[in-house]
């Protein structure tokens, strides 16, 4: 059977473990959930063939087969470290102000701390990131790269597609275990809708069933900031339809639910746009294709977890 493709990710989840003796350590230092951290180190002993740690309620340690791998994955991963720094001696400079425009639709921490992770390489840029409600031109215009969800074209302007964002409907577990079941999209009427300006509209079209239906709703909070109507969505205030990438970190907390999971209401784009004359820059323009490549790499492993 054909093994899988080491990631990276996994590998530095699995050394920051065997490091530090403990899943919730290692985690803990990472930022992340200790299921995510689990899920990498068992995706590697997958690619590997073997157990490399051994679990217990007092922690992880090495087993024989582990203390192998961490010792030979070691010296390689010092030799990638050193191929690493080679390649950013030879990356073309780009100097001076960056100011990149983030949409509030995707203002989700680890989504955020990539796009920095991916700069830090370039030392010689000083770096602005702004979280923006619009979509429009009149607002991204203003910046070297924006980050936006279903962004209005209207000015000349590159777009790097990043890929489509489900639209999901949510809710706190206390509001739902509080307020009547929801099984069909009518069900909405009884219950109070948080509505996100200029994302959502007051008629959510979703397929139900393999049926095109349109549910008319009455919202009861209206807000254009994106964490404002998380923090309504967290405090009980009712339910939200957003983007999936807006929710991800919620419902990894275990606050958040999906609701109405069974219905399909579309999706949204994700795109990195470069305004103006900076599309044709060409290293400008480099900078931007291997963001996007971080980007999708993060992407794809928050789809996985």
């Amino acid at each position: 059977m054909e093994r899988s493709n080491l990631d990276f990710d996994d590998l530095s989840a699995f050394f920051l473990v065997a490091e530090s003796g403990s899943f919730a350590r290692a985690a803990e230092k990472l930022g992340f959930s200790k299921s995510i951290l689990s899920r990498r180190v068992a995706r590697l002993e997958a690619h590997t063939g073997s157990q490399l740690l051994l679990r217990s309620s007092s922690g992880a340690q090495l087993t024989v087969a582990g203390e192998v791998y961490y010792r030979l994955a070691g010296d390689a991963n010092k030799l990638l470290d050193f191929a690493a720094e080679a390649s950013r001696e030879a990356l073309p400079k780009v100097y001076g102000k960056l100011r990149i425009a983030v949409s509030t639709l995707v203002n989700a921490d680890t989504f955020i701390s990539t796009v920095f992770k991916f700069l830090d390489q370039f030392e010689t840029l000083n770096i602005t990131i702004d979280i923006i409600e619009k979509n429009d031109s009149s607002t991204y215009d203003q910046f070297d790269l924006a980050i936006l969800v279903d962004p209005i074209l209207d000015s000349p302007s590159s777009t790097l597609p990043l890929g489509n964002l489900q639209r999901i409907s949510i809710a706190s577990r206390s509001y739902l275990e509080a307020h009547p079941v929801l099984t069909v999209p009518s069900d909405l009427s009884r219950h109070r809708i948080l509505h996100l300006e200029g994302y959502n509209q007051e008629a959510w079209p979703c397929i139900f069933k393999g049926d095109l239906l349109v549910t008319q709703v009455q919202p009861n909070v209206r807000t254009r900031d994106a964490c404002l109507l998380m923090s309504a969505v967290k405090a009980g205030q009712g339910i939200a339809l957003v983007p999936s990438l807006l929710a991800a970190e919620a419902i990894e907390a275990g606050w958040a639910k999906k609701t109405l999971s069974d219905i399909n209401w579309g999706s949204s784009e994700l795109n990195l746009i470069l305004p103006k004359g900076n599309a044709t820059a060409p290293h400008f323009r480099n900078l931007a294709e291997d963001l996007k490549k971080a980007i999708l790499s993060e992407l794809s492993t928050m789809a996985g977890s």
